[in-house]
């Protein structure tokens, strides 16, 4: 009697991230690989084949971040500042996407590392138990003033002066330009001071735009250096869009970005971030009532 034939077997490599060059060259080979991202083949050679490619890297790296409260990890502590106290990491990262109005680039990884910094410093308590996971900021005035030590401008692609194109009696020229932004959905965000603190208004109101090009392509603005109602200042840094306000029917800059730029400016201005600084305080402690 002749023996029956085994089952055949085929490799599978799992892996926390496969690029889509690895995801070809298994493929090629005919092994089957997915990984903790998203991604993934599964082939029978001769018989069938599925790919799945382009979910993010959501273990980039496992080395700690240089510095947590610069750049797309300070999203993180600024997310704590805005609400204390998380049940999870995804959590945290749909937060930052909602409070973004977009992708921040920041993935579970970054935000695991992040947290892991903060416990160490002591700056938050992390707990489990059969009520799900806490994590909770303890030390609020002490990550406000890490983060005003590492602050770093975001960073400027170009920068236009001058006015919007429609005039009006009835419309002021940055509610003008918030209106073209949105209808070229552009993200925006107005930058000024006097939205959270008494602070004398520029000559030209700064005002963030992730790209300047729709806005100029639809005829929206006219550069005018002399008598610049607006300062456009390009940038896709989500730290210059996270927490925007809605206030007048208009997106301003969140006051955190408000208070690290005057804490790190000039005297008069660190004198005048102190008021800032209590409101954002008084939020991350559940007690806003007292910043108003």
């Amino acid at each position: 009697m002749a023996k029956k034939a085994g089952k055949q077997r085929f490799p599978l490599l799992i892996a926390p991230y496969l690029s889509p060059a690895n995801l070809d060259w298994l493929e090629k080979e005919g092994i089957s690989g997915i990984d903790l991202s998203g991604n993934g083949v599964v082939t029978i050679p001769g018989e069938w084949l599925v790919v799945k490619t382009g979910a993010e890297n959501q273990y980039p790296s496992s080395a700690p971040i240089k510095n947590i409260y610069r750049g797309k990890s300070s999203l993180v502590c600024r997310a704590l500042l805005l609400r204390p106290e998380y049940t999870s990491v995804g959590a945290i990262v749909e937060a930052l996407r909602d409070d973004t109005g977009g992708a921040t680039g920041v993935t579970q990884a970054t935000v695991s590392k992040v947290l892991k910094s903060l416990e160490e410093e002591l700056l938050i308590t992390r707990s489990g138990g059969s009520q799900g996971t806490s994590i909770s900021l303890k030390q609020p005035g002490e990550l406000l003033d890490r983060l005003v030590r590492a602050y770093v401008p975001p960073k400027q692609s170009q920068t236009l002066r001058g006015n919007p194109v429609e005039q009006s009696t009835e419309r002021i020229p940055i509610a003008i330009l918030a209106d073209a932004a949105r209808q070229a959905g552009v993200r925006y965000a107005v930058n000024t001071v006097m939205t959270y603190a008494p602070f004398p208004g520029a000559e030209d109101t700064p005002i963030y735009v992730e790209s300047l090009a729709p806005l100029v392509d639809a005829g929206a603005v006219r550069e005018d250096d002399r008598f610049a109602t607006v300062r456009l200042i390009e940038t896709s840094d989500p730290t210059a869009y996270f927490d925007t306000r809605a206030i007048d029917g208009m997106c301003y800059v969140s006051p955190i970005q408000i208070y690290l730029e005057l804490a790190n400016g000039t005297k008069r201005e660190r004198d005048i971030s102190e008021a800032i600084r209590g409101r954002i305080l008084a939020e991350a402690n559940g007690t806003v009532e007292e910043a108003k």
